[in-house]
């Protein structure tokens, strides 16, 4: 009877040892996971903030363009009149997206 009880204390404790192991495993995993989660946000806010939506000191004003397409759904068939108006807007020479190509505006002779 004695060795049936320490085999069974035993087989509690290896069993209490696999159970800790697993519940450590999954902190382990879910520290790890938040950690991922956390550091691909700060990720993602610096690449957004650092590819300047427009906002770019070394490139002229213009309007922000959308993600992939950029100012294209935008642009009207008559360009040239579209230039001049948001030439009111952003001055004579303006930047714009076409797709994720940067485009280099000038709508006045006088600064060509």
């Amino acid at each position: 009877m004695r060795a049936r009880s320490l085999s069974l204390s035993a087989q509690i404790r290896i069993k209490m040892v696999a159970l800790l192991k697993l519940a450590y495993r999954e902190e382990v995993d879910l520290v790890v996971l938040v950690l991922a989660a956390v550091f691909s946000i700060l990720w993602l806010i610096w690449k957004l903030k650092s590819n300047n939506g427009g906002t770019n000191p070394s490139l002229p004003p213009g309007p922000r363009g959308l993600p992939i397409v950029g100012n294209l759904l935008s642009l009207d068939t008559e360009l040239h009149s579209q230039f001049a108006n948001r030439a009111k807007t952003y001055g004579p020479i303006m930047t714009l997206w076409l797709g994720k190509k940067v485009t280099i505006v000038i709508s006045s002779p006088v600064r060509c």
